[in-house]
């Protein structure tokens, strides 16, 4: 499958003469709702969910990519608000796990 990979245009440049990707860690996202999947109302949910979030911070990282280059929404957000690059890899399919949206989590209300 092809991935993309926005980026902007100083840190594409890098990346490539590097041959590397920055993996971020989970507190550096630019989504403070990232992993927000719980039911943070209930104080020992938030309070398992921090602990659970600051120990996956030091531990492991996160890289995104997406099936699609074309989106205005992701070169807005990640590419320096349009005017950064989009790098492509030919990836196997085994090694992506996809993101799964939902409207609502009626299920557990």
């Amino acid at each position: 499958m092809r991935a993309y990979y926005l980026t902007g245009s100083q840190f594409a440049v890098s990346n490539l003469a590097l041959r590397r990707i920055k993996i971020a860690r989970f507190a550096d996202l630019n989504d403070p709702f990232e992993l927000l999947g719980v039911d943070i109302g209930n104080k020992e949910h938030r309070s398992a969910f921090r602990a659970t979030k600051d120990q996956l911070n030091e531990s492991k990282g996160l890289i995104c990519f997406s099936k699609s280059w074309s989106s205005p929404l992701m070169w807005g957000h990640y590419a320096e608000k349009h005017t950064g690059i989009c790098l492509g890899f030919d990836v196997p399919d085994k090694l992506f796990e996809p993101v799964i949206y939902a409207n609502a989590c009626s299920k557990w209300r």
